[in-house]
């Protein structure tokens, strides 16, 4: 773990959050996708569901979600033509997903709620697809405000987000902590804006470094010692 918070803990009014990788393993939102799109594709083309979903896994670990569907169709001598592409896209985005938040963070939430602090969660991409994992996960309860980014043609690290978020909630930069797992967006902008920033290295990104630059101000592995962290420096009520 990197340094300790700069400013007082009492500073800290609004504690933001990411969604994918930061709260839930984005991983099990895709492998419920793909298992939706297999079961269809058993139903439409007769194939194999066990043997669609692992030539979709076996595409998605080696060059990510991508070409995956053109890829499967292609293995299984499908043409993989744009009407079909399209329908298994809408397939994917409109599944109910199976996936379930990371263990500790339901009890992350309540202690920072009942600590008094204001909580917001803010995620890019589309929004009705953000919209059914908060509805899966069951979180969306512990937050003030959800910001959708896709709904303000926007996308993090833009300033106009964080812009917002501080006249929505009446409060400075300084008081304000981005919890997130992506060092491309999550922390260039909060930091810029003048907001304390944690990364969580976990999630497909967990590895990843840009350099300085692009890191957060501070470093947990887990949200058990997110949680940790935060009642060591009292922003956390014991």
């Amino acid at each position: 773990m990197k340094k300790t918070l700069k400013k007082l803990p009492e500073s800290i009014k609004l504690v933001l959050f990411d969604l994918d990788d930061t709260l839930y393993d984005e991983a099990d939102f895709v492998k419920s996708g793909l298992g939706a799109v297999a079961e269809y594709l058993a139903v439409s083309h007769g194939l194999d569901q066990s043997a669609a979903y692992k030539a979709m896994i076996k595409h998605f670990k080696k060059q990510g979600r991508g070409k995956i569907f053109n890829q499967t169709l292609s293995e299984f001598k499908i043409n993989p033509t744009a009407v079909l592409i399209k329908k298994l896209v809408s397939l994917y985005r409109r599944h109910r997903p199976e996936i379930k938040v990371y263990q500790g963070v339901r009890p992350l939430l309540e202690r920072l709620k009942s600590s008094g602090l204001k909580l917001a969660l803010v995620t890019d991409t589309n929004w009705r697809v953000q919209a059914r994992k908060l509805n899966a996960l069951g979180i969306a309860k512990y937050f003030d405000r959800i910001i959708f980014t896709d709904k303000l043609n926007l996308k993090k690290p833009d300033l106009k987000i964080y812009r917002q978020i501080f006249k929505k909630f009446m409060v400075r930069p300084l008081e304000v902590l981005c919890v997130g797992d992506d060092p491309t967006c999550d922390f260039i902008g909060a930091r810029t804006a003048g907001c304390q920033t944690i990364r969580i290295r976990q999630g497909r990104l967990m590895d990843l470094r840009l350099g300085p630059a692009r890191e957060a101000d501070y470093a947990v592995k887990s949200i058990k010692e997110l949680s940790d962290f935060l009642r060591r420096e009292k922003i956390l009520c014991e």
